[in-house]
């Protein structure tokens, strides 16, 4: 009783006890048995006699509160910020699967604010404000099997959920693609492939449109292939069932190989590709200069100044960016030269140092967006550590999950419901960036360790929300989302 203020302890009665939720103190009648398989007392709340202030006990109007519902705490905060960013989901779930749109959303919230296994989802779900909000939601496992395979069945629904939310405005699309790795003898799919981890384990390529909509970035539809189809292939066939004809690819160093380009051109798909800093491909003439006068200027990106120079193909079908980070090219240099001193590599000598050293620091890129400067082009890449965070998410739902997946269905299904979470995930994040507090919280970390923590508590007066923390303030803050004032 620690926090309970002394003008509250001198009024506590006899066989009594004070509760302090949302500021204000409880007094209720509580009474002990003998608890024989413990072997100790056993507290009994009784009855609920009204409400402590300074200047006395304000009478309960009703004289019981049943035991039932004497004291119970629930999650709240990330589940009701997760649903006001999300309605127009629910919405479009209720539409295509009417059947199923609960369970759906329900089991996408509770896998948003915290990524786990299914089978830990009901124990989670009766601890949430959303068992309130959605009551009787099944949530067992042979429920959850059933679902997944019902779900699995209904790709044609899936699709057209998905074009719900592909962007109407002015706006492009990002393609880029992941492997999962999967072991399952009843998944097809997973075949032997080459990922840029050089895994050659048996993996499904999924393949991802992200749409950026005035600096928003949301995933907007997806689908896998088998790991052994190569990625232009299923970028071209991506495109033709979201029923689109204009994206770009952004891709990785190890897909710059002259056949993949080609077969990009071919699909007429623009591109955006970093190539290697030993490639034969663009001209190192603009590094030559230490004045920095053979680049075509400047700009900031990060607080970080970046040079840049754009090197037109003969044919003017392609440009290659040559882009020069002086921080970047300090600290290799730095780090070069340290390890000459050590003489632990004998493979870094000074001679090399000074045949690499104009190389320090560069990134380039080949893409056949001829129309955009290289500042642009620079900035449409670095959507990819965005895109990212994306499968960051997904491995670790994936680490979670693979036990599971056994089947065509099921996998269809655990793919549709990560899609709902990186739907949801993606606003919260566009919140963060907003408010320039990515630097300060992680998507998934402001929902787990403040979000989450945020509770109501009902003593018979109805759900009541518990004393926020500072850090739970701070988070409610740098997301610019209040709490509602009663509670829905």
């Amino acid at each position: 009783m620690a926090s309970i203020p002394e003008w509250a302890k001198k009024q506590r009665l006899k066989n009594t006890e004070i509760k302090e939720i949302g500021g204000k103190y409880y007094l209720q009648r509580v009474s002990s048995v003998w608890d024989k398989e413990k072997k100790r007392a056993k507290k009994i709340s009784g009855e609920y006699l009204g409400v402590l202030t300074q200047e006395g006990l304000i009478p309960a109007k009703k004289k019981m509160v049943s035991t039932e519902v004497n004291y119970c705490s629930k999650e709240y905060g990330a589940t009701w910020i997760v649903r006001s960013l999300s309605a127009d989901i629910f919405e479009s779930l209720k539409i295509h699967f009417p059947d199923l749109a609960n369970w759906i959303y329900v089991t996408c919230i509770l896998r948003t604010i915290h990524p786990t296994a299914f089978y830990n989802l009901a124990e989670q779900y009766e601890r949430s404000y959303l068992s309130e909000v959605f009551p009787n939601v099944p949530m067992s496992s042979s429920t959850m099997t059933r679902n997944m395979i019902a779900l699995g069945l209904r790709r044609k629904e899936i699709v057209s959920f998905m074009k719900d939310f592909l962007p109407k405005e002015d706006s492009f699309l990002v393609f880029d693609g992941t492997s999962i790795v999967s072991n399952s003898q009843q998944i097809k799919a997973a075949q032997r492939g080459y990922n840029s981890h050089h895994c050659q384990d048996p993996q499904i390529n999924l393949m991802y449109a992200i749409s950026r909509v005035k600096e928003k970035l949301m995933p907007v539809f997806y689908k896998h292939y088998p790991g052994s189809i190569r990625d232009v292939t299923a970028f071209s066939n991506l495109l033709n069932e979201m029923g689109v004809k204009t994206a770009i690819i952004i891709a990785d160093k190890g897909f710059s190989s002259i056949n993949n380009v080609e077969e990009l051109e071919e699909n007429h798909l623009q591109y955006i590709i970093p190539l290697r800093r030993n490639s034969l491909e663009y001209s190192r003439e603009p590094l030559k200069y230490a004045d920095r006068s053979g680049f075509d200027g400047c700009f900031e990106y990060n607080d970080r100044m970046i040079w840049y120079h754009s090197q037109k193909s003969e044919d003017k079908k392609y440009q290659v960016c040559v882009y020069l980070d002086e921080t970047l090219r300090f600290a290799e240099s730095k780090r070069y030269k340290k390890v000459i001193n050590k003489e632990a590599d004998d493979s870094a000598t000074m001679e090399k140092f000074l045949k690499k050293q104009l190389e320090f620091g560069t990134f380039v890129i080949k893409t056949n967006i001829t129309n955009e400067s290289a500042i642009e082009i620079y900035k449409y890449y670095k959507l990819r550590e965005d895109v990212e965070q994306l499968y960051d998410l997904y491995k670790c739902n994936e680490e979670n999950d693979t036990s599971g997946m056994h089947g065509e269905d099921s996998l269809e299904s655990w793919l549709f419901l990560n899609h709902i979470s990186m739907m949801i995930c993606y606003r919260v994040y566009n919140l963060l960036r907003k408010n320039e507090s990515l630097n300060k919280y992680s998507t998934v970390g402001i929902m787990e360790e403040y979000l989450r923590n945020i509770r109501v508590s009902n003593v018979g007066l109805g759900w009541k929300l518990e004393p926020l923390t500072k850090g739970e303030n701070k988070a409610l803050i740098a997301l610019g989302v209040p709490l509602p004032l009663s509670i829905d």
